[in-house]
């Protein structure tokens, strides 16, 4: 049956490892002053709820564990890192809603076939999407990340841990996402590939645009502007200048936008570039005076 936990003190640590459960796991509103370790080859056949749960160092969901149902961990606060790594496989959806993790929340080396929801969600240090020198996680096809409304120190992501296996983007919901940095663990790893501190501005562009299904649809500013201001801290100018000509690119082309103002912004981008290159003014000035100039001598020599 169901193994409830209710509002349980647990004065050190919560150690389930390598346990088997056929029915749910619950645990709601407990306080746990160590940390609860949910890995090392267990099984759980039923939902595991998670709710309201305050755990003072690690939440560790890793090594090996098989959580074939959904897991819930709404308004979870851990004081230490959360571990989803190392060869887990999650067969359902993982919510994380409004969690309060102080240290790193790590995903690398795992495999995720449902939704992993981290809407506002705070993050002391960094979210790590693959981890330096591990394998990548593994997005199943039907599996969606949603970033909605985090907030992070740094985001930490070699590009292929943003795709399936098959090479598609994975479905990511960016709007609301904020982080300070990008991270870089594994810059000085040539046989790593690019990391997103490191990536080509193309593959950056195609991480908001290509990632977001409905991209195309709505005008969303945000995750440009984002990517642009962390950029431009990080010293790469001419990259945000890139990141904010795209950003009213995507204005100009979203369905949601009124064809005058698509209109409009089409004579922007060919006279001043958006306002992110101006000087494309002076070539148009350049050559309106060569035609004025060709067309002077013509009619001097007519005449």
């Amino acid at each position: 049956g169901d193994v409830q936990l209710g509002r349980a003190t647990i004065g050190s640590d919560l150690s389930i490892d390598g346990s088997t459960f056929e029915k749910r796991l619950i645990v709601e509103g407990a306080q746990i002053a160590g940390s609860a370790l949910l890995g090392y080859g267990s099984r759980f056949a039923g939902q595991v709820r998670l709710l309201g749960v305050s755990v003072g160092t690690n939440l560790s969901l890793t090594n090996d564990a098989r959580f074939e149902s959904d897991v819930w961990a709404d308004n979870i606060e851990i004081g230490g890192n959360l571990f989803l790594n190392l060869n887990s496989r999650f067969a359902a959806g993982l919510e994380l809603p409004n969690a309060r993790i102080e240290g790193m929340a790590v995903l690398g080396n795992s495999a995720f076939d449902g939704a992993v929801r981290f809407d506002n969600a705070r993050i002391g240090q960094v979210l790590m999407l693959s981890a330096p020198n591990a394998p990548l996680p593994v997005w199943g096809s039907a599996a969606r990340l949603s970033l909605r409304n985090a907030a992070m120190a740094a985001l930490q992501a070699d590009m292929g841990a943003w795709h399936r296996p098959d090479g598609s983007w994975l479905p990511t919901e960016l709007t609301g996402l904020t982080y300070d940095r990008l991270g870089g663990e594994r810059a000085s790893d040539p046989a790593a590939g690019p990391n997103m501190a490191d990536a080509s501005i193309t593959d950056l562009l195609d991480w908001i645009e290509k990632s977001q299904p409905d991209q195309r649809l709505h005008y969303d500013p945000q995750p440009y502007a984002q990517l642009a201001a962390v950029l431009e801290a990080q010293g790469g100018t001419r990259a945000a200048d890139a990141v904010r000509y795209a950003r009213t690119e995507h204005r100009r082309t979203a369905a949601s936008t009124p064809y005058g103002e698509s209109l409009l912004l089409f004579f922007s981008r060919i006279f001043i570039g958006y306002g992110v290159y101006p000087f494309r003014a002076l070539w148009w000035f350049l050559a309106l005076v060569v035609v004025l100039s060709l067309i002077y001598g013509f009619a001097y020599v007519m005449h």
